[in-house]
């Protein structure tokens, strides 16, 4: 579709349920200096300039830092079986041992050489996030959500329904 920019009247090219009014970068500042004539702006582009730095010199904003320690002194904030969103699960190897898992992808971090090989720390998340999505697939099956169903994730099969930590 056709239109024609608010600032400078030149014909542009946009999908008919774009909002762009502007045909550039420089007309759409010119467009939001003139809607925002009379409005209050509290930040002034030096202020903006020294925020931006600041957060670049800290890799993030301080507000983030404190968050983040906060987030690592509660328990709940962690990785482990104390993590707010760890479920318990029953695993059966393929040996035919039966596992009580609480938290399955800390689990499967610490066991992943169970699974595939491992080189390091990075191979241990990855092979991780891997084992979670198996038996994540294998639920999805029991529910029948997936069209080519399986119940098994390199041999190991789910035992029982995932519940929650606290066996609510």
């Amino acid at each position: 579709m056709i239109k024609h920019c608010v600032i400078c009247g030149a014909a542009f090219e946009a999908p008919p349920s774009s909002k762009k009014i502007t045909c550039s970068k420089a007309c759409s500042t010119v467009r939001k200096a003139q809607s925002h004539t009379g409005k209050r702006n509290e930040w002034s582009e030096a202020s903006r300039v020294r925020l931006s730095e600041r957060r670049r010199s800290e890799g993030y904003s301080p507000n983030a830092q404190a968050g983040l320690a906060a987030a690592m002194a509660l328990p709940e904030g962690q990785r482990g079986e104390q993590h707010r969103s760890a479920k318990r699960w029953t695993l059966i190897a393929p040996d035919g041992t039966r596992y009580e898992v609480v938290n399955l992808l800390d689990w499967a971090r610490r066991h992943a050489e169970w699974f595939d090989v491992v080189a390091d720390d990075a191979d241990r998340d990855r092979i991780a996030g891997n084992v979670l999505s198996g038996f994540g697939g294998i639920v999805q099956s029991m529910m029948g959500r997936k069209k080519r169903p399986c119940y098994t994730y390199k041999g190991w099969r789910l035992g029982d329904w995932p519940k929650d930590r606290k066996g609510e």
